[in-house]
């Protein structure tokens, strides 16, 4: 199994209010800017969508400041 597929299989297996919003929201959110990170590293088209992004997906403050991704594996 893919590292990235296993984190999603952890955050869907969790109960759906087992945590407080913000815990959830935050852990979201770290995975996703960690995906990020792979996907510049893996592609340069993305990285160049990305570069052009008016937010630094490295340091957004919610899911809705990241580009979009198709997140594939």
């Amino acid at each position: 199994m893919h590292p990235f597929e296993d984190r999603i299989d952890r955050l869907l297996s969790m109960p759906p209010y087992g945590q407080p919003p913000e815990e959830r929201q935050a852990g979201l959110l770290k995975y996703l800017r960690r995906s990020s990170i792979t996907h510049c590293q893996r592609h340069a088209g993305y990285k160049n969508y990305v570069r052009h992004w008016p937010k630094d997906y490295r340091s957004a403050a919610q899911v809705a400041d990241l580009p979009f991704c198709r997140w594939e594996f």
